[in-house]
């Protein structure tokens, strides 16, 4: 498209709202890159609370539930009873959950499970998000965390903040994220 195009009416109506519904998408996706820019380097703030690390996954994951159901994909919850608890910015413990659960989705073509589980031991809580998506291939396990570096299996760019964020806030409350490939089945985080 040329300005001259627009101007001299050369557009018609409907190609002229395709290409500003174009536009409308691109500046959505520059917000949503500066937003996640802006969560990454943030600090954490004075809102600590005591949160209850099973109820922001049971309430995270029951918003994602029906965009796995659209994907044939199945979330299995496996929470400790004894309700695990953190002082943490509780917007940041429902990100880190979020963020991980679409990669997980992103990682399972056409259907698939994804199994959350928590755990309590040696004065940790343990988080586990195992799904049985593509794997992560040997090559792209080192930049996994790096800002910007993203490879779907959906073959869709993405924006490649969503690990970046992750880590950042698990360190911020001095935790930490590893990473176990289950290839051909999937993936551990």
């Amino acid at each position: 498209i040329q300005l001259t195009q627009i101007g001299s009416g050369q557009l018609d109506s409907d190609q002229m709202e395709k290409y500003l519904k174009l536009v409308d998408g691109e500046i959505d996706r520059c917000i949503d890159i500066t937003e996640r820019l802006l969560k990454l380097s943030s600090l954490p703030g004075e809102y600590l609370q005591v949160v209850d690390v099973n109820n922001a996954i049971e309430e995270t994951a029951s918003l994602l539930r029906y965009d796995g159901e659209q994907r044939n994909i199945e979330i299995s919850l496996d929470l400790v009873p004894s309700q695990p608890r953190v002082l943490a910015a509780e917007s940041d413990i429902r990100m880190l959950v979020l963020n991980i659960i679409q990669n997980a989705f992103h990682a399972m073509l056409e259907h698939g499970t994804l199994k959350i589980e928590t755990q309590i031991g040696n004065g940790e809580i343990t988080i586990s998000f195992v799904d049985n998506g593509v794997g992560i291939l040997p090559e792209d396990k080192a930049h996994l965390f790096e800002p910007f570096f993203s490879h779907r299996a959906d073959g869709i760019n993405g924006t490649g903040l969503g690990l970046t964020i992750c880590q950042s806030i698990a360190q911020r409350y001095k935790g930490r994220i590893e990473v176990e490939d289950v290839r051909p089945q999937g993936a551990a985080f």
